[in-house]
């Protein structure tokens, strides 16, 4: 009888120190689980595009009997505000082909993404032609497409963020001249109003889970480094309140939502590069919470490691295509990754040549910036950099108020 009484104890804590860490993974896997579900209902899907799922996808042998029948109600179709929305239906179902096609992971899903990116483009650079062509089409059906644009960009950037492992640097390049030029096209449709067609649109585009706004931020980011210079005022407009919605939305966040924060940003379908751009600007940002932007710079920090540590495992080939992803971007961050990241003699007379161009690049944009806290931000971010920091001080020397006894003499 003793010995039982020596053993249940015995018993139970054994089964504690067995079922303790079993439950603990169970807690970690539903968290896991719960976010995976958050980032799976902020994926864009058919439904948000106002379209039903694609039965057929190309390469499928009933493909063509799909495009037949578009192309004949399309013909039919004499009223030019129903041909312009079906033109957008059949953009938009071109694309989420495209997406399931690069879901797929084959190599011949993979190729066929081109077929459906191509007929992509035709029916877009329609249906803006028609924008241009009719002013009163324009006025009537423009403020619709704005929304729309925005999702299309945002499933057509995911679609070559999975391909660009998988096709030829060629393939992965005429994508992106398309997702360029559509930019383009869109906002030529009317450049005068960019800063009100972004706002209303970026509105339509925040319904979600609390962590939305960094898509809709990297959607920014990318649009940044296509639209003219002149225009970024419009964008850093937009960006405040993109920001302002994430501050509300994050403030006060738990253990918990921390982790599934950190989570949500390894999921965007962005280059760990183009990630870790984003971080730096949410960091440099006042109107984020300063619990969320340490978060950022501790995540930021983590990337930057994993970036130079997968970098280094790269082939020759894989590091030259790596590098010609920051030929024609400038930030801080691309900077410091070429500074810091082991080179391989064959690439440096190349590396150097990035090097000099971002420099020259952040130059020009500290010149272009008359924003006193995007210079203290931009001057936090090139702390090894003397010769930036110092043009960003004289910048912002600049930029500041006269005193009053300075005018009057």
């Amino acid at each position: 009888m003793n010995k039982l009484k020596l053993f249940l104890p015995l018993m139970f804590f054994a089964l504690a120190i067995i079922v303790a860490p079993l439950f603990s993974q169970a807690q970690e896997n539903r968290a896991l689980d719960i976010m995976l579900l958050e980032f799976e209902n902020d994926k864009l899907k058919a439904a948000d595009l106002g379209i039903e799922e694609p039965r057929v996808l190309p390469g499928d042998r009933s493909y063509w009997w799909q495009i037949f029948k578009e192309n004949t109600s399309l013909f039919f179709t004499f009223n030019q505000e129903k041909k312009l929305e079906k033109l957008e239906e059949m953009s938009s179902r071109r694309l989420i082909e495209a997406q399931k096609l690069a879901e797929k992971g084959t190599l011949n899903a993979a190729q066929n993404v081109e077929l459906a990116l191509k007929r992509y483009q035709e029916q877009r650079q329609k249906m803006y032609q028609k924008f241009q062509e009719r002013e009163d089409l324009r006025g009537k059906m423009l403020e619709n497409f704005d929304a729309q644009e925005l999702r299309h960009k945002e499933i057509l950037s995911a679609v070559i963020e999975r391909l660009r492992n998988r096709l030829p640097e060629k393939q992965i390049e005429d994508f992106e001249k398309i997702n360029k030029e559509n930019t383009l096209n869109w906002y030529n449709t009317d450049p005068a109003q960019i800063r009100q067609r972004l706002e209303k649109s970026l509105e339509q585009n925040s319904q979600g889970s609390q962590f939305r706004q960094l898509k809709n931020l990297q959607l920014l980011e990318e649009l940044e480094e296509t639209l003219p210079g002149q225009n970024k005022a419009d964008l850093d407009s937009a960006k405040r309140k993109i920001e302002q919605k994430m501050a509300d939305k994050l403030r006060n966040l738990s253990n918990e939502e921390e982790i599934k924060l950190e989570k949500y940003i390894e999921n965007i379908p962005a280059s760990e590069l183009r990630k870790q751009q984003m971080l730096e600007n949410i960091q440099a940002s006042e109107i984020i919470p300063a619990a969320v932007r340490q978060k950022m710079a501790e995540v930021s920090q983590n990337y930057a490691q994993r970036i130079r540590q997968e970098f280094a495992q790269m082939s020759e080939e894989e590091k030259t295509r790596f590098l010609e992803q920051i030929k024609d971007k400038a930030h801080p961050v691309y900077l410091q990754f070429l500074e810091n990241s082991d080179i391989p003699p064959a690439l440096s007379e190349y590396a150097q040549e990035l090097r000099e161009r971002q420099e020259l690049q952040i130059r020009e944009k500290i010149q272009q910036t008359q924003d006193p806290v995007k210079l203290r931000a931009l001057e936090n971010s090139l702390e090894n950099y003397p010769a930036l920091r110092r043009q960003i001080q004289e910048q912002r020397q600049q930029l500041a108020p006269t005193s009053p006894s300075v005018r009057n003499q």
